[in-house]
């Protein structure tokens, strides 16, 4: 079944879900099974009984170029499963313990579009009857969710053996599906990125694009990423139309290839968490599991990687040395680099020290990579000689930047003396102090 780890998921690609996930059943296909031959298909398949096809009609759908920045655009897939199913791999809803914000970034543009020819789907058969017994027992056995390291252990445990998340319907087709991307954090560039993205896959993405002003599209080419996911068609034509996504030629020989025998492509799937899927059973003792596992999966699914820095630094005084704390749970990590000229020490997973060895700088930044859960924190700052002019910060943001002073979209803990600041979570834009 699927892990859906929020920092490593890429929701786009279904088949690389599927190779990191765990292969353990939850529901284990029954050994009844019955021939079928599936809409698009030259081949004969063994149906089992506790799983059923749709015939999902194989029209072909022009879907539209969708342009948002990352905070919109998780909440146009987190609001409606159809949006994530028809432009991505994966179709979560927004009561799946599954957050789309952990996919898209703050401060990056997204245009997504996807052809796609649903074929078939094929569905879980009254899964209730047919629930893992072994999972029920381990689920039971685990202790009332807490933030102490032995429970967190043994729920990661748990996910790793039997995933977070279970496929209830996969789709089959074919689908050409395409996501751009580009780092900007001005707004009102998103028109142009919109009309830069439909000139450069003119003949695909719209028939006919507006004529884009040369330097605007030059701004866009250097810095834009393509991801493009062909699925379903002649094998060979898919993977060269995957490697120039925007030649329309190309585009058209793949669709001419998708013919009977070359139509059952894996689009993607719709998927729910194991504790959303058991509460919505009618039996007990999966009901009773649901409740131990929520709480559990609330946590794992809560955590973000943030980058950043820690920083400090005086004007008339001299520090030698700083330290940065957040407060302890599960999981919870400061990642710290070095710096020339002072000493980086980890103290503990949540907890950091720098020491001046030969530097001269006034300022030390030390990039630090942040592992957190997405609750309230408390953050411990210290330095030495706290006198006027002498402070620490900690700053971060959930997208990498070639350049840590001016980021508009940050979280920045900055005391005024040494002490501690509570932050509502880590995902929170302003200063707080």
């Amino acid at each position: 079944m699927a892990n859906l780890d929020p920092d490593n998921v890429d929701i786009f690609d279904f088949q690389k879900v599927l190779n990191k996930s765990s292969k353990a059943e939850i529901v284990p296909m029954s050994e009844e099974a019955s021939p079928v031959t599936p809409p698009g298909s030259n081949k004969e398949y063994l149906l089992p009984k506790n799983a059923k096809l749709y015939d999902s009609g194989g029209e072909s759908v022009s879907h539209s170029l969708v342009c948002e920045a990352g905070t919109k655009m998780a909440k146009k897939f987190s609001a409606d499963e159809s949006v994530s199913l028809t432009y991505a791999g994966i179709s979560a809803s927004e009561s799946s313990q599954y957050a789309y914000e952990s996919v898209f970034q703050i401060t990056t543009l997204y245009g997504v579009y996807s052809f796609d020819q649903q074929v078939y789907s094929v569905q879980l058969r009254q899964p209730y009857d047919y629930v893992n017994k072994e999972l029920i027992e381990e689920a039971l056995s685990l202790p009332v969710w807490s933030e102490d390291k032995a429970t967190y252990e043994e729920f990661k445990n748990f996910f790793t053996k039997w995933g977070t998340h279970i496929l209830l319907e996969c789709y089959l087709g074919t689908r050409y599906q395409l996501t751009v991307q580009q780092e900007s954090e001005d707004e009102e560039w998103k028109e142009t990125f919109k009309a830069c993205v439909q000139s450069e896959f003119e003949g695909i993405v719209v028939a006919k694009a507006e004529t884009v002003n040369s330097s605007d599209y030059s701004r866009y080419s250097k810095k834009r990423e393509i991801q493009a996911k062909v699925r379903g068609g002649d094998s060979t034509t898919g993977a060269i139309l995957s490697e120039d996504p925007s030649n329309k030629d190309k585009f058209a020989d793949w669709q001419k290839s998708r013919t009977t025998g070359a139509m059952d492509g894996t689009l993607g799937a719709r998927v729910d968490s194991i504790g959303k899927f058991l509460g919505a059973s009618k039996v007990q003792e999966h009901i009773d599991a649901s409740k131990r596992l929520v709480p559990g999966l609330d946590y794992f699914s809560s955590f973000r990687r943030f980058t950043g820095y820690l920083q400090g630094g005086w004007w008339d005084g001299k520090i030698t040395w700083a330290e940065w704390k957040i407060e302890p749970h599960p999981a919870l990590q400061i990642i710290p680099e070095q710096v020339d000229g002072w000493v980086t020490t980890k103290i503990a997973p949540n907890h950091v020290r720098v020491e001046r060895e030969r530097s001269n700088n006034l300022v030390v930044n030390v990039p630090v990579t942040v592992i957190v859960p997405l609750i309230p924190l408390d953050i411990t700052i210290t330095w030495s000689n706290p006198s006027g002019g002498t402070w620490g910060a900690l700053g971060l943001s959930i997208y990498p930047a070639d350049n840590i002073f001016g980021w508009r979209s940050r979280t920045s803990i900055a005391p005024k003396e040494p002490g501690t600041v509570h932050a509502p979570t880590l995902d929170t834009w302003g200063s707080f102090d």
